[in-house]
């Protein structure tokens, strides 16, 4: 099993100021999405270098999984989640549905980054903005 350090990294995604959080906002949305869905968020640091410039999503499924066991999670990430299921959050009767969410806004986040200025984008960013505010329990605004 692979050693993981206790506490964020500098560059998390999750961490407030830090240059992967300013500078990287889809990064920062997909984390801030797989805490609200409880679905893992991987640290793109690893002993083999800088994975931020790969998606998971376009590697086929053995690229991935090797992938995925040379990234470790990320500590931030287990901190949010375990404060947020500590208060049930993360209840039996709509975990499934957040992960479905949460899958769905992932997917639409590479949609909105691949499309060109239009009306897909402007539909995947709708559709990000909706689930999110699903998933954090509030109401998406109208547009």
């Amino acid at each position: 099993m692979k050693k993981q350090n206790a506490s964020p990294c500098d560059t998390c995604a999750l961490r407030d100021g830090s240059i992967t959080n300013t500078n990287e906002p889809h990064n920062r949305l997909r984390a801030m999405i797989c805490v609200e869905a409880a679905l893992p968020f991987y640290c793109h640091y690893s002993g083999a270098g800088d994975w931020s410039d790969i998606g998971i999503s376009k590697l086929n499924q053995a690229e991935s999984m090797t992938m995925r066991r040379e990234l470790p999670i990320c500590q931030n990430w287990k901190a949010q989640v375990a404060a947020k299921a500590k208060t049930g959050f993360y209840d039996k009767a709509t975990r499934q549905i957040r992960r479905w969410a949460g899958i769905f806004a992932l997917q639409q986040i590479n949609r909105f980054i691949e499309a060109e200025p239009g009306a897909i984008k402007d539909h995947a960013l709708k559709q990000i903005e909706q689930v999110l505010a699903m998933l954090k329990g509030g109401r998406a605004k109208a547009r």
